[in-house]
């Protein structure tokens, strides 16, 4: 069989299979009931063989240690955890012992990012083995790949109007709920006080689908298209044509259409539960409004897909990120 001929059977096959789930009427909740393949190979008979084993576990004390000596980092760490929890994406689980037979627990740590409203990011880990013989969450979840559109046809169609635009949804993954009967297989552990890295741990559970299993991509991907498709209207295909995962890239010949994009994507997307911000334009009016709507980026040099694009300017060039000097130095003492 020709190449070509097995990436169009591919194709085909991936267009049935999102053409299932968009047929679905519990899609638009995210539920990750169709993902799980294979949880049994994960699980322990004994729920306190479990808990033991994850409350002892080597990464759990290293991410202990490691906030015990940063202060900044502790507090920070901290302050995602309870916003989660406030905004309903996880849930604090009282009897872990007595809720349920099966369960997983995900390790976690955090990664800095170069923001000032958010200097780091919560990362869990779901491709964390318990030992060699055991599989990870990732390695019992169907990994289907999302429908994602083209990025050199998204940039190119970014760049052949008179004015740009781009924003992303924000905390996309979490505003799409997890089957409940699924919660369980997203534990995890953190403080029962956060200013005290060497208090109890307690246990939490995602009420929302996560960033890291290997199924959310396809999920929100799924999701999206199904909410955008029911809407059937102009500014909606322009969703669908600009969407890349969680950010939506989009052009104009005039700021009327873009004003009206903005206006009508927004309530659009605040239909099915999802809030675009960081709106950015090389438009001051629609800088204007969006700043006065306090969904703004905020930063007149931003990363679009891979591309740095100043909007006062509006110029584009690739985005390089520079080597630390610190991380240089260790390597050259590793080279001696």
């Amino acid at each position: 069989m020709s190449e070509v001929l097995v990436e169009e059977e591919y194709q085909r096959y991936k267009d049935c299979i999102l053409q299932n789930v968009l047929d679905s009427d519990s899609v638009i909740q995210g539920s990750c009931a169709t993902a799980i393949k294979n949880c049994d190979a994960l699980l322990y008979p004994n729920i306190y063989t479990l808990l033991k084993l994850a409350y002892t576990s080597p990464v759990t004390s290293a991410e202990r240690r490691r906030l015990s000596n940063d202060s900044f980092l502790l507090r920070k760490y901290g302050e995602i955890i309870n916003d989660q929890e406030k905004r309903g994406f996880i849930e604090r689980i009282d009897n872990p012992t007595t809720s349920t037979e099966h369960a997983h627990y995900i390790p976690h740590h955090s990664v800095k990012k170069d923001s000032a409203t958010t200097p780091i990011r919560i990362v869990y880990d779901c491709s964390c083995r318990r030992s060699q013989d055991t599989p990870s969450l990732n390695d019992c979840l169907r990994k289907e790949s999302p429908i994602l559109n083209d990025i050199s046809t998204l940039l190119m169609r970014f760049r052949e109007n008179r004015y740009a635009v781009v924003t992303d949804i924000e905390k996309a993954f979490l505003q799409i709920t997890l089957d409940e009967k699924d919660r369980d297989m997203t534990r995890f552990f953190w403080l029962k006080d956060s200013t005290d890295p060497t208090s109890e741990l307690i246990t939490y559970r995602f009420k929302a689908i996560l960033f890291g299993a290997t199924c959310s991509p396809f999920i929100l991907n799924a999701t999206l298209l199904k909410h955008l498709r029911e809407q059937s209207s102009h500014t909606s295909e322009t969703l669908i044509d600009g969407l890349y995962v969680d950010n939506i890239i989009a052009g104009f010949d005039n700021t009327t259409e873009l004003l009206k994009f903005y206006e009508e994507s927004r309530a659009l997307m605040t239909k099915g539960g999802f809030n675009l911000r960081s709106w950015a334009s090389n438009c001051t009016a629609l800088n204007d409004l969006a700043t006065s709507q306090n969904v703004n980026d905020g930063d007149n040099c931003i990363k679009v897909l891979g591309l740095r694009w100043n909007t006062k300017d509006d110029r584009t060039q690739r985005y390089q990120r520079r080597a630390k000097t610190d991380a240089v130095e260790k390597i050259r003492k590793c080279l001696k």
